[in-house]
């Protein structure tokens, strides 16, 4: 299964981004808001969205994007099209109206009625949640738990970016562990 792509974008349609990453060409939907460049390199950790006779990536600058986004299209009659366009709002904003039961943020949404946001707020409540406040604050902390979760040990992982680069995102952290790991492993 594919969790994770860092490779160069070619061609960019809409939000949907053509990424080549070791001579493969990713076509990933990626929520609107994103701004890259053709030519630009991106990480994206990528959900595989598989139906009857369609197969889809969709990609996330960050880990708690994709998480939401896979909550989102856990629920009846929210589909991954659906799911970007809410994850495109802002994450911060999505909790926010979440807590505050604003039913207006989900209708805002192309395709969400009163009764779709309602159902999307009463489901989403009881789907446990941890604000964005109390996760990872820097893109080393996001790396070191992506790294986790893949089975590094911690201090296994520090080891690796015992020398980060300064302004790397978590996505390139994680990338130049997973190098970094198979050069040790090589020798």
């Amino acid at each position: 299964m594919i969790h994770y792509i860092s490779g160069t974008i070619v061609d960019i349609q809409q939000n949907t981004y053509l990424v080549v990453a070791n001579t493969v060409g990713y076509e990933i939907a990626v929520p609107h808001n994103y701004s890259y460049l053709a030519e630009q390199s991106i990480t994206l950790f990528v959900y595989p969205h598989l139906t009857q006779d369609h197969y889809q990536l969709f990609g996330f600058q960050t880990r708690v994007e994709k998480q939401w986004f896979m909550k989102l299209i856990s629920i009846s009659g929210i589909g991954p099209k659906t799911g970007l366009q809410i994850i495109s709002k802002d994450i911060h904003a999505l909790e926010k109206a979440i807590v505050d039961q604003n039913k207006e943020f989900f209708e805002s949404v192309s395709g969400i009625g009163k009764k779709t946001a309602l159902k999307l707020l009463i489901e989403l409540v009881e789907k446990p949640f941890v604000p964005t406040s109390l996760r990872p604050a820097t893109p080393f902390q996001e790396a070191v738990q992506t790294l986790i979760e893949l089975g590094f040990k911690e201090d296994y992982i520090r080891n690796l970016l015992a020398d980060p680069p300064k302004n790397a995102t978590a996505g390139q952290l994680v990338s130049l562990a997973l190098k970094s790991h198979a050069q040790k492993n090589s020798r």
